[in-house]
């Protein structure tokens, strides 16, 4: 937690967000107070010739620093905590002491509750934490301590409930129990060191995400470029900011992939295997043609067929086809030629959308109707 605070250690720039509920990580919680195992660690030695850092959710950002270790397998986790434990991110954590001084289970004394700055937070306030006894996670490392913060609650609680209460050894032995645990709590790593090839890393990371929560094609292959000297990500990054219209979208770049996918295989797929098939020079070659044609697409939907807004698109992956061809079929034509076939694309996008053709199989459908569109 220490090392993810003050920046040494960070993540990749091509990992996912963060994804968890709070539940999960109220469960994450509650195993490690336990002393439950909660799975192991990999870290890489970061280096000049790896992967772009980024901070953790809610961490300090990096601003230029460099972090001496970069999480390859469990961001998940260590962001759960990191958010939990200083107090950062959509929600606050507490621990009720009150609950497990009366041998109550953990799973009863760990919650939650939305910070929103527009709504106070009920158990955030000194008065009731002194009077249920109730420790705010984040007071372990982002706040005091728990220390700290308990000399605040036996001051309170002697000027506002009995001054003559004696509850230093009942917070005394729930530190013992319950907080030094947690402190002490030790995860087991591997560490990746700089005699590993960027190749093997990339092989690793990829192997590791094909279980659990999945990364998209488009993560896995921003990591396995990355060794090639191809930033699949940045490239993203700047498509978004040329074409507004795909943010405005939500367009998911692995749909771009697919795109590319069609455009470069001889025999045009954009399945899962077709996309993990894909070269640096497929994508090299076809990044342009394929952004700017899946823009060109979306904005033609947009401005001549009413759909204004993604959520009025009733197959995201049938704008795929369309985007694959829109340089040959449209841009490199006459106008006359190309007025002619923007209609005829359109046609199709409505015949297409009314028969439910993308109901079901959508990538199958997208590889066939873009070689008979062709």
């Amino acid at each position: 937690m220490d090392d993810v605070h003050s920046r040494d250690l960070a993540l990749p720039d091509f990992q996912r967000d963060f994804i968890w509920d709070p539940k999960a990580t109220e469960e994450l919680l509650e195993s490690i107070f336990s002393q439950f195992p909660t799975g192991s660690l990999l870290f890489m030695q970061h280096r000049d010739d790896g992967f772009w850092p980024r901070a953790f959710a809610g961490a300090p950002l990096l601003n230029g620093h460099k972090p001496t270790r970069l999480v390859l397998d469990g961001q998940q986790r260590l962001t759960s905590l990191y958010q939990a434990l200083y107090g950062v991110g959509d929600y606050r954590y507490y621990l009720d002491l009150g609950a497990l001084s009366k041998a109550k289970t953990i799973e009863d004394a760990v919650f939650h509750e939305t910070a929103k700055r527009s709504q106070k937070l009920r158990y955030h306030t000194l008065e009731f934490q002194a009077g249920a006894l109730t420790l705010p996670l984040a007071e372990v490392f982002g706040g005091g301590g728990f220390h700290k913060w308990s000399k605040k609650v036996r001051d309170h609680r002697h000027k506002t409930l009995d001054p003559d209460e004696d509850i230093e050894d009942e917070l005394s032995e729930l530190y013992d129990k319950w907080i030094e645990p947690l402190r002490n709590y030790d995860y087991p790593y591997v560490l990746l060191g700089e005699q590993v090839s960027m190749l093997a890393i990339c092989r690793i990371f990829e192997t590791l995400n094909r279980t659990g929560v999945k990364l998209t094609v488009f993560e896995l292959l921003s990591a396995r470029y990355f060794a090639l000297d191809l930033r699949l990500r940045e490239m993203w990054l700047e498509t978004l900011k040329q074409f507004p219209v795909l943010e405005e979208f939500q367009v998911d770049p692995v749909s771009v992939l697919q795109t590319i996918s069609l455009r470069a295989h001889a025999t045009p797929g954009c399945q899962r295997t077709d996309l993990l098939r894909l070269t640096t020079d497929h994508i090299r070659g076809h990044w342009d043609a394929a952004t700017q044609g899946y823009a060109a697409v979306v904005k033609m939907l947009q401005t001549e067929c009413g759909v204004l807004s993604e959520r009025w698109l009733p197959y995201t992956t049938q704008l795929v086809p369309m985007a694959a061809g829109w340089r040959e079929w449209i841009e490199s034509r006459k106008d006359a030629e190309s007025g002619a076939n923007r209609k005829r694309l359109q046609r199709w996008f409505w015949r297409a959308a009314f028969r439910q053709d993308y109901e079901s199989a959508a990538n199958t459908q997208a590889a066939k109707d873009f070689s008979e569109l062709r």
